[in-house]
């Protein structure tokens, strides 16, 4: 059984072979997790280099190498077009399923779109980070769309509880009016 002194090599050691081939960890993680191909396939590459005792500067090369093959060997290109879409399609996803997202107005969700395209566009930032960004702004555009809310809401419903209240008040008999109403005297 592996102790927690192998582990924590272990995990070292495939963060210092994702970081040197430039990939987020937290998206390396999140793909694995889903089962996409190709992160499992350099998990398993870095697993039998780790298992194999290889050095990480060495494990590093040969990831590498074995990259360059199956870029070069894959029938499939992808265009950068097709990746931005990939990241824009993920973003899209993870934001359909929030209220955060879905309780904005129209006018705040065209901002976010274009904002989402701003940050999607350099390709500086993963998905994951673009995620937080958006949720951030989001959290800031439903903070500012409450009191706008309740602005709205307060005024009607103060309207209304005065024109019951008047209407209460205007129905009710007082006792003079019901005897001059059924002639008692």
């Amino acid at each position: 059984m592996k102790t927690n002194e192998e582990n924590t090599k272990k995990q070292r050691f495939i963060e210092s072979i994702i970081d040197s081939i430039q990939m987020n960890i937290l998206d390396f993680k999140d793909n694995l997790n889903k089962g996409e191909s190709y992160e499992l396939m350099i998990y398993q590459w870095i697993n039998n280099l780790f298992e194999e005792k290889v050095e990480i500067e060495e494990a590093v090369t040969i990831v590498h190498q074995k990259r360059l093959q199956v870029l070069f060997n894959n029938a499939e290109v992808k265009t950068p077009e097709a990746e931005i879409s990939k990241v824009r399609k993920r973003i899209f996803d993870r934001l359909d399923k929030t209220s955060l997202y879905n309780n904005l107005n129209h006018k705040n969700k065209e901002y976010i779109h274009s904002r989402i395209e701003s940050l999607i566009q350099p390709n500086l930032h993963s998905c994951s980070d673009i995620i937080k960004i958006i949720f951030k702004i989001c959290r800031k555009l439903g903070n500012d769309q409450k009191p706008t809310i309740t602005k709205n809401l307060k005024p009607k419903y103060e309207r209304k509880k005065n024109t019951n209240n008047n209407m209460v008040l205007h129905n009710l008999v007082t006792p003079n009016a019901y005897l001059l109403n059924n002639h008692v005297f």
